[in-house]
C-alpha cells in the first residue's frame, strides 16, 4: 500500500511539470505573436513581373461563345417575361459590353449591380485568365462591395487581386500601358507623373518623347527616386499606382496604423516619392492627430518644390471623402 502511494506521489509532480511547461509554451507563443513586427503585406515591387496580359481590346472582340454546361431539365414556367441569360450562356463579346456599361460610373453601383458584374468578370476570367482589365474590374467591384457591406470583403481578398495585377509586365507592353492605371486623372491614358512613351517594337524599351511636357525639376526627382533602383521610372510609377489604391482603402476602412506602417515602407523604398509622406500625414489628420501631422510636415527634409507639391496634394485630398475613393477608380 505504501509503495502505491509513493508511486502516485511521483506521478503528480511529473504531471504538474508537464502542465507548467505547456502553459509556458503557450504564453511565449502569445507574446511572440503579439509583439512580433507585422510583416509588410503588399510588397508589389518584389513581385516578379513576367506575366503577359491579354489587352481589353482583344478580350472584348473575342469570338469565344457560350460555355456548354449540362444542366438538369426544369419544368417550364408559364411567364411572358423572357428569362435573363446567365453569364455562361453569353459570348465573351456580350459579357465585355455589359461590363463596360456596368463600370462606366462605379459610384452608381448598387449591391445587385455589383453581384451581377462580379459574375460577369468571373466568367470572363474563366475564359481568359490573363485579361488584365478584368482583374481591375474585379478589384473595383470588391472595393464597391466592401463600401456597401464592410464585413463581406477581407483584406486578403483585396490583396490577392492586387498581387495578380502586380504580376503582369506592364512596362514592356505598349498596349497594356494604355489601360493599366486605376486612379483616374485628367488624362486617363497617359502616365500620371512622367512624359508619354512610345514603343515601335514590343521587345524594345520605350523612349521618352515630348521633353517639353515635363520640367527638369520633375525629371531630377525621378532620378533621385531611381538612384538605388534598377527598375525603370515607368514601372515604379505603375507600382505606386497600385500602392496608392492600397493606402486609400486603408483610409476608407479607418485603419490608420496600417496606413502609416505601409506608407513608411514606401518612404523607405522611395524616399523622394511623395506618396508615402502624403499618406502618413493623411492618416495622422484623419485620426485626429493634427498637431502631429503639422510637426511631421515641418520636419520633412524635402526640397521647396517637392514640399509645395506635397501641400497641393494634401489640399486636394482633404476635399475628398476617403470612403468614396473607389468611385473614382478607372476601369
Amino acid at each position: 500500500m505504501k509503495e502505491k502511494k509513493n508511486h502516485k506521489l511521483l506521478i503528480l509532480p511529473g504531471l504538474t511539470w508537464i502542465i507548467f511547461l505547456i502553459s509556458v509554451a503557450f504564453g511565449l507563443n502569445y507574446l511572440v505573436g503579439n509583439f512580433r513586427t507585422p510583416p509588410q503585406r503588399l510588397q508589389i515591387s518584389k513581385i516578379e513581373k513576367k506575366r503577359k496580359a491579354v489587352p481589353w481590346s482583344k478580350t472584348k472582340t473575342s469570338s469565344v461563345g457560350p460555355r456548354k454546361i449540362i444542366k438538369a431539365k426544369l419544368r417550364p414556367i408559364n411567364s411572358k417575361t423572357p428569362r435573363t441569360k446567365q453569364p455562361w450562356e453569353q459570348t465573351t463579346q456580350e459579357l465585355s459590353q455589359q461590363l463596360e456599361l456596368g463600370l462606366d460610373s462605379p459610384g452608381t453601383l448598387r449591391p445587385k449591380d455589383i453581384e451581377k458584374n462580379s459574375a460577369i468578370v468571373d466568367e470572363i476570367l474563366l475564359r481568359e485568365p490573363d485579361s488584365y482589365a478584368s482583374y481591375k474590374a474585379k478589384l473595383i467591384l470588391l472595393l464597391a462591395k466592401e463600401a456597401h457591406a464592410p464585413n463581406a470583403v477581407t483584406t486578403d481578398d483585396i490583396e490577392n487581386i492586387m498581387e495578380e495585377l502586380a504580376s503582369f509586365d506592364v512596362y514592356n507592353d505598349a498596349i497594356l500601358r494604355e489601360e493599366a492605371f486605376l486612379i483616374a486623372k485628367e488624362n486617363n491614358t497617359a502616365p500620371r507623373e512622367f512624359p508619354p512613351v512610345q514603343v515601335t517594337n514590343a521587345d524594345e524599351s520605350p523612349d521618352i518623347i515630348d521633353d517639353e511636357e515635363i520640367s527638369e525639376d520633375e525629371l531630377s526627382t525621378f532620378d533621385e527616386i531611381t538612384a538605388d533602383d534598377e527598375r525603370p521610372i515607368e514601372q515604379i510609377i505603375y507600382d505606386q499606382d497600385l500602392l496608392e489604391v492600397w493606402l486609400q482603402r486603408g483610409l476608407a476602412i479607418q485603419d490608420y496604423e496600417f496606413v502609416m506602417n505601409e506608407a513608411q515602407y514606401i518612404i523607405d523604398e522611395f524616399p523622394q516619392s511623395l506618396l508615402g509622406y502624403k499618406y502618413v500625414i493623411r492618416a495622422l489628420e484623419l485620426s485626429g492627430e493634427l498637431d502631429a501631422a503639422d510637426e511631421y510636415i515641418a520636419e520633412l527634409e524635402l526640397s521647396p518644390e517637392l514640399l509645395t507639391k506635397l501641400q497641393l496634394q494634401l489640399k486636394k485630398a482633404k476635399a475628398q471623402n476617403p470612403k468614396d475613393f473607389w468611385k473614382n477608380l478607372k476601369f
